[in-house]
């Protein structure tokens, strides 16, 4: 399908994302398959970017221009100019961050997916790696300090919910 019919359907304008013609068909069509189970506005807040954009990490999954699985096994980036990039960071705001987690997490069994409670809008980061990275399946969640956590069970994310439901998200001003 062409992307231009895959944006459509999740209804993404190219004015919301950036390389609009370099987004990964996959991401495009699990994001169709979200935006239609929200039933819901989607915001995107970063999508695709350079390879030598800094505001990422090096093995952002936001890159365009690389191999993201060959990049992650071999610890440098492995330049592919051909290559998609596989992520967007998005947020909810008529849908509670955990709820939208459930529903990411339904159509995105292999991706990775990263709950960021501690945005000014918390959002989750959403990717759509392969089976052939190394980080095939990762779930995560950041702090307000930044660190990194690994989610290893429902548990976490019930405490996790109930931890962002306390947080004054209008005194944050620093997106993570």
């Amino acid at each position: 399908m062409k992307r231009q019919v895959l944006m459509e359907k999740a209804k993404i304008s190219k004015d919301e994302i950036t390389y609009s013609n370099r987004v990964d068909p996959t991401l495009l069509k699990v994001m169709a398959f979200i935006r239609e189970e929200v039933d819901s506005p989607i915001n995107y807040n970063s999508s695709g970017i350079s390879p030598e954009d800094v505001r990422h990490s090096t093995m952002s999954l936001h890159r365009v221009g690389i191999n993201h699985a060959l990049s992650k096994r071999e610890g440098r980036i492995r330049l592919n100019r051909w290559a998609n990039y596989k992520a967007f960071d998005v947020t909810c705001p008529d849908l509670d961050l955990i709820d939208f987690y459930w529903v990411a997490s339904r159509f995105i069994p292999g991706g990775g997916i990263g709950i960021y409670p501690y945005w000014n809008t918390p959002g989750l980061h959403l990717d759509v790696r392969g089976m052939d990275h190394p980080g095939y399946g990762s779930r995560w969640w950041r702090d307000e300090k930044g660190g990194y956590h690994n989610i290893h069970n429902n548990d976490q994310l019930i405490d996790l919910g109930e931890m962002s439901a306390a947080i004054p998200h209008e005194s944050i001003t620093t997106r993570g």
